[in-house]
């Protein structure tokens, strides 16, 4: 063997952004920054001794940033190829598995698949998910059917996996408030300072929305042959996520949107995820994505696409009604579109860029 000297700064690979809200990137990433990713990941998540782990999401995103801390805890990695609801709950009672590692539409799908109840997922101890927002109503079901085995993560390419976390335990602690917790993508990690600040970079008090900025020993480096985005994402040290969330007295973060998200409707923020939680409290729907439409006077409007749950029915007036009850005329959608499924990214991620093509169809720009 050649002995090649490495050192913490050097770069250990190039990972590329998921492109949900614009062209993917090359995110540099050093060796520094998988140490404390891989040491926060076994720290925050709860990874036992042993684990017997199975793997259906994508390996080249979070799925890839686990399969070294499960070995290193002695763990066996189940992998995949793919995600389909039989073949992922056939695993789990084949292998005993104790660990899965989901995105929230997973979730869903498991939650209204039929055949659930004829597996056995007694050996199953925790469900890390993350990569997007899960509805509050829709976690709240999680934790009745699979027990308070839910433990939540918060991160980017930019900073792997974990910038926040959100414990097993946490999610039923009577301390926290429930409707805090459910929103909520938990508390800074170890290995992260955060802030939520204004367009001016001042911090914001709590309660009130701003964008989330972390200094964190897992940063990345820098994107690759593009110094003009790293230095908007990098400022001073802090690296700015394009994240908007609030944070609660107790230190929840709640991640509202992605910047990029936000719906501007005549001067006003609209915040899609709000809108999105708000119809999933109505018991027909199954599944929602909120994005901006070209309105004349306006700029935007508030634009709802809809999946219904099989069998229900419900008319576009009284889904508009309910959230303006529940979030007022502002948020409610000026029209909701019935969908028979909405768009998904190869990370199972809403592929809002596609929904959006929809709408913005022939316009120089969608915003």
């Amino acid at each position: 063997f050649v002995p090649c000297p490495v050192e913490a700064e050097d770069i250990a690979g190039i990972y590329f952004t998921g492109g949900t809200t614009g062209r993917p990137k090359g995110v540099m990433l050093s060796h520094r920054s998988w140490y404390y990713t891989y040491c926060a990941e076994m720290l925050e998540f709860g990874i036992a001794e042993g684990e017997t782990f199975v793997f259906v999401t994508p390996m080249t995103h979070a799925s890839g940033c686990l399969i070294l801390p499960v070995l290193l805890k002695q763990g066996c990695c189940v992998v995949l190829d793919h995600f389909d609801p039989d073949l992922l709950l056939n695993a789990i009672q084949t292998h005993r598995a104790t660990a899965t590692l989901l995105v929230p539409t997973m979730i869903y799908v498991l939650l209204d698949h039929a055949r659930r109840g004829d597996y056995d997922l007694s050996s199953l101890k925790n469900i890390l998910y993350g990569a997007s927002a899960i509805a509050p109503e829709r976690l709240k079901q999680a934790l009745g059917v699979f027990g308070p085995i839910l433990t939540q993560f918060f991160g980017q390419t930019e900073a792997p996996m974990v910038l926040t976390a959100l414990s097993r335990a946490a999610h039923v602690d009577p301390a926290f408030d429930e409707a805090d917790v459910l929103m909520s993508a938990g508390r800074a990690a170890y290995q992260a300072k955060l802030r939520i600040v204004d367009d001016d970079g001042a911090d914001v008090a709590p309660g009130e929305a701003g964008e989330v900025i972390a200094q964190s020993m897992n940063m990345m480096s820098g994107y690759l042959d593009n110094p003009e985005a790293t230095a908007a994402t990098i400022r001073n040290g802090w690296l700015h996520t394009g994240d908007i969330a609030r944070i609660s007295d107790q230190g929840l973060i709640t991640i509202v949107d992605r910047k990029k998200d936000m719906i501007v409707s005549g001067g006003f923020n609209v915040y899609p995820r709000e809108v999105e939680d708000a119809l999933f409290e109505h018991p027909a729907v199954k599944q929602a994505a909120v994005v901006g439409a070209p309105h004349e006077k306006w700029g935007e409007e508030v634009r709802a696409v809809v999946v219904l749950h099989p069998g229900e029915d419900v008319s576009e007036r009284a889904l508009i009604d309910f959230v303006k009850a529940r979030k007022g005329s502002l948020n409610a959608p000026k029209a909701i579109e019935f969908w028979d499924a909405i768009p998904l990214t190869n990370l199972g991620k809403i592929d809002k860029k596609a929904i959006r093509a929809r709408f913005w169809g022939g316009q120089q720009r969608m915003v």
